[in-house]
């Protein structure tokens, strides 16, 4: 059935006060309400109406375009007031489903302007009292890790506001219309996917609204937008060729490994400084970073340096032009004659590097920032590849491989294009929901 079902008859019966409630408080002589920003930056806003029970069942919802429209008809709601319930069977089946022992949990997007976001706040009790069920709303502010198809939104709610009782992922729901669907008759090409990849984030069965409330058939046919982590082979050899050992070996306890120089080649965040820690920073190499030096004539003086004082050193800066490479070899090669220079090329693709970047970001307690999409356009647009006739002494590419626990991998593999205001690009999706 559409959502083209929709009618003013739908609409909860509502009359604005002569003054307008200050976001913390609920309509009087009802159930109190009571809100608060949460996150490192505040960007998380949650609402609680009522005396919500902690349950190992779970209804999440999407609000808007899911449970509620405007009922001016327009795209955005004018104010707290325009709304109106998305079908008339809406809150017999919400009632229906806390008496089933469900805990009832808004989730939604609402990086808008301050104003809207007060609106929306502002909304809540309206919805609760016409409702008459506890509830949880979230809203996620900005773009960062709270905002869907980012889960930290219910982290949050899983963690700290569930009275501690285990979630049955089984047995929950999440019910959104941002599901990746297109055009199809009746209906319009759903906005985004956001909703449907949240639900396969945290392992929620998915229903869209006209599942949900209608009944209908899963609809097979949809589609997620960008590169899904779940489909990198981590298989791979972390190096290739495998025949050169990624540190030089002595042939005897006796022998005095000379200086090296170790030039990395890859875009940002494709795993080179995680490699230099954990395989070239024991071994007592010099770490050479343009970030921290902050110019490439300075590089070249610390690798002069490195090798003076008989220590090896890796270059881990981006180097993605075959000229930039070139003054690292010539230092080399003219200064310190006999000296090994290599190059380590980090194969990582661009799709690859900035979800990598989304997942430092996302990690809970990270402070690291999400790096800006030039910072990978300009590495790839001027990348040439390491080729044997620059003259190097060898050239190895380094395969990336995550590496931490299958808790980690897992929230790893999840979609975490949370940070981006639209899709970066289109990519098909597996359409059964078997991704």
């Amino acid at each position: 059935m559409s959502k083209r079902r929709l009618n003013e008859s739908s609409s909860a019966p509502q009359q604005p006060p002569a003054k307008k409630l200050a976001s913390i408080f609920a309509p009087r002589g009802s159930t109190p309400f009571k809100s608060r920003k949460l996150g490192p930056k505040q960007t998380c806003w949650h609402g609680v109406w009522g005396e919500p029970k902690g349950s190992s069942k779970v209804l999440a919802l999407d609000l808007d375009g899911t449970v509620v429209v405007p009922k001016t008809g327009k795209k955005f709601p004018e104010d707290e007031f325009d709304w109106k319930w998305w079908d008339a069977s809406v809150p017999g089946k919400l009632k229906q489903m806390h008496k089933d022992g469900y805990s009832l949990v808004l989730i939604s997007n609402q990086a808008g302007k301050p104003k809207q976001q007060e609106a929306f706040f502002r909304k809540i009790p309206l919805l609760g009292a016409a409702l008459d069920l506890p509830l949880q709303a979230f809203a996620a502010l900005g773009y960062d890790q709270y905002r869907k198809p980012g889960t930290g939104m219910w982290d949050l709610f899983v963690e700290d506001f569930n009275e501690g009782v285990e979630v049955d992922l089984e047995q929950s729901i999440y019910v959104g219309d941002a599901a990746g669907r297109p055009l199809r008759t009746g209906h319009k090409e759903d906005h985004s996917d956001t909703d449907r990849k949240m639900a396969l984030n945290v392992s929620l069965p998915f229903l869209t609204p006209e599942e949900f409330f209608f009944k209908e058939p899963n609809d097979p046919n949809w589609t997620l937008y960008g590169w899904d982590p779940k489909t990198h082979d981590h298989s791979l050899p972390l190096f290739l060729p495998t025949n050169i050992p990624l540190l030089p070996r002595p042939f005897s306890e006796f022998e005095a490994l000379k200086p090296e120089v170790v030039v990395f080649v890859g875009s940002p965040a494709s795993g080179k400084t995680s490699l230099f820690t954990k395989y070239f920073a024991p071994a007592g190499y010099v770490h050479v970073n343009q970030d921290t030096l902050k110019s490439r004539p300075k590089c070249l003086t610390a690798v002069r340096d490195a090798i003076t004082s008989s220590q090896s050193c890796v270059v881990d800066n981006t180097s993605p032009k075959r000229a930039i490479r070139k003054e690292y070899l010539d230092l080399v090669r003219k200064e310190f004659p006999g000296t090994t220079i290599r190059i380590l090329h980090f194969t990582a693709h661009k799709d690859l590097c900035v979800h990598n970047s989304l997942y430092r970001a996302a990690t809970r307690g990270s402070q690291r920032e999400v790096l800006p999409i030039i910072a990978f356009s300009s590495y790839f647009s001027n990348f040439e590849e390491p080729k044997d006739e620059e003259g190097f002494d060898s050239i190895q590419k380094i395969n990336f491989k995550f590496e931490g626990s299958d808790e980690e991998k897992q929230r790893w593999q999840r979609w975490h294009d949370c940070f981006f205001q639209k899709p970066k690009n289109a990519g098909k999706g597996t359409g059964k929901g078997t991704r």
